[in-house]
C-alpha cells in the first residue's frame, strides 16, 4: 500500500496555464512529474482519493462503474475528466466497514460527479485514466474519526488487494496572492504540521492548534484520513512550495 498528498490548485494542469509558470515553482512541477513517472512504472491496481469537495454529513463511498466530472467552476466546461470506478472494491469497502461499525453511506449511479478537488491530482498524475478509482468523502466528524476511518480503511482494503494507492487532495493553509510563487502567512505552521504527519505523530497533530485549520479547507481532513491509512507505513516530504499564497505539499508514504 501506498499514499501521497497532492495540491489540486486547477492552474497547475497545462490546459489552465501551468506550462507558462512551472518555471516559476519548479520544485513542486518537478515533484509532480515524478510522481507520475514513478506510477508509470509502478501502477496500482485502484487509487482511493479523498478531496475537501466531496463531503457530507456521514462519510460516503461512490460505487459506480465510471465517474465523470468537468472543470466548469473554471470556466472549461469543455475539460472532460472520465474515469473508471472500481466498483467491486468500493462496494466491499461500504459493506465491510458497516460490518466494522463504520457507517459509511453510498453514493449511486445518479449522483456521481468527480468533483475538481479530484480531477486536478488525477489529470496529473494519470492523465490517461488508466487506473480505477474509488471516491472517499469526509463527513462532519471530527479529525480523531476521521483518523480512524482511515485505519480502518486500509484494513479492509488489505483484506482483498494490497497494491492500492490512497491519495489527499488538498493544500494547506491557503491565503490568496496574486504573486505566483508566494507562499502562506502560515508557512512554519505548515512545516510543522507536515513533519508531524511525514514522521507518523498522529497524537500531536490530533492536539494541533485550532486557530491553524481556520486558514484550511475542511480542517484538512482527507489529511486525517491518509494518516490513519499510513499508519504502518513511512512518510517523506517530497516538496513543500507556495503556490499563489496556498501551502502546495507533496508528501509520499511507502
Amino acid at each position: 500500500m501506498r499514499s501521497l498528498v497532492l495540491p489540486h490548485i486547477p492552474f497547475l494542469l497545462p490546459e489552465l496555464g501551468g506550462d507558462k509558470i512551472s518555471s516559476l515553482i519548479p520544485d513542486l512541477f518537478s515533484s509532480l512529474n515524478d510522481i507520475h513517472d514513478d506510477l508509470l512504472k509502478f501502477p496500482p491496481d485502484v487509487i482511493l482519493i479523498c478531496s475537501p469537495h466531496f463531503n457530507s454529513e456521514t462519510f460516503r463511498i461512490r460505487i459506480t462503474d465510471t465517474c465523470t466530472g468537468n472543470l466548469q467552476s473554471f470556466r472549461r466546461p469543455d475539460i472532460v475528466d472520465i474515469r473508471k470506478s472500481h466498483k467491486k472494491l468500493a462496494l466491499y469497502l461500504q459493506q465491510r466497514g458497516e460490518e466494522l461499525g463504520f457507517l459509511a453511506g453510498r453514493e449511486d449511479e445518479m449522483n456521481v460527479i468527480l468533483d475538481y478537488g479530484s480531477i486536478i491530482p488525477l489529470r496529473i498524475i494519470d492523465p490517461n485514466s488508466r487506473i480505477p478509482i474509488i471516491q472517499i468523502s469526509t463527513s462532519m466528524g471530527t479529525q480523531q474519526e476521521h483518523l480512524d476511518w482511515g485505519k480502518k480503511i486500509a484494513e479492509i482494503v488489505k483484506e482483498k488487494n494490497d497494491n492500492v494507492l490512497f491519495i489527499a487532495s488538498t493544500e494547506l493553509t491557503q491565503d490568496f496572492q496574486e504573486e505566483t510563487n508566494a507562499f502562506p502567512f502560515e508557512k512554519d505552521d505548515d512545516e510543522l504540521f507536515l513533519k508531524l504527519l511525514s514522521s507518523g505523530d498522529t497524537e500531536a497533530l490530533l492536539k494541533f492548534p485550532l486557530s491553524y485549520f481556520a486558514k484550511t479547507e475542511q480542517s484538512l481532513k482527507p489529511i486525517y484520513i491518509l494518516s490513519g491509512f499510513s499508519d504502518q507505513l513511512t512518510g517523506k516530504i517530497i516538496d513543500y512550495s507556495g503556490f499563489i499564497g496556498c501551502g502546495c505539499a507533496v508528501v509520499k508514504f511507502e
